[in-house]
């Protein structure tokens, strides 16, 4: 089955979580852990900014991500993320994901958050993904992750980085969720990039 993004309804639009604020107050945060050691993983840092659509590719870009690991959650872990934009493109990339104790979720949140941080400088990023797990981080559950400061979250680290790098994203970032292995091309082309991570 070959389907075009163009074809695929029902994209949803990640937005900041962030409310105006009244008072400097509601913008004090403090969370604390002591159980839980961080990798140090996080986003990407951004220059300057300053306005959100001077000096953006006024293209979007759409791209499909997909997560792959075997001997998921041990130590011998193996997990690599896809990213596909069409057949033999070359920013087709398959990325191999560092670490133990790595997992399928790990490795679909970080082929999203290595697709935002790819496409800092366009407008409109379309990212197209068959991890429910994933999407629902980027947008339900983002709000509520971020208010309780990610604690008791699992892969709370990567979950972090990927909402640090959308409030920090100048880009308007919509996503869509399809089915995993049903033989949708773009679905079936991540796949293959993130075996090979």
């Amino acid at each position: 089955m070959h389907v075009e993004y163009d074809d695929l309804q029902g994209w949803i639009t990640v937005n900041s979580p962030l409310e105006r604020v009244h008072h400097p107050l509601q913008l004090i945060r403090i969370f604390a852990d002591d159980t839980q050691e961080t990798g140090g993983l996080t986003a990407a840092p951004h220059s300057d900014a300053g306005d959100a659509t001077v000096n953006m590719d006024p293209q979007e870009v759409c791209v499909w991500t997909d997560g792959s690991c075997s001997e998921n959650g041990t130590k011998y872990a193996r997990a690599g993320s896809g990213l596909w934009y069409g057949a033999d493109d070359a920013r087709n990339r398959a990325v191999r994901l560092p670490g133990e104790y790595l997992s399928n979720n790990i490795a679909e949140l970080s082929a999203i958050l290595l697709s935002l941080q790819s496409h800092r400088d366009v407008q409109t990023v379309k990212i197209i993904s068959d991890s429910s797990y994933a999407i629902t981080s980027a947008t339900t559950l983002l709000k509520r992750r971020l208010d309780h400061g990610f604690l008791q979250v699992p892969n709370a680290e990567y979950v972090a980085a990927l909402v640090a790098e959308i409030l920090s994203t100048r880009s308007r970032i919509l996503v869509q969720k399809v089915k995993g292995h049903a033989g949708i091309e773009g679905n079936e082309g991540a796949d293959r990039e993130a075996a090979r991570g």
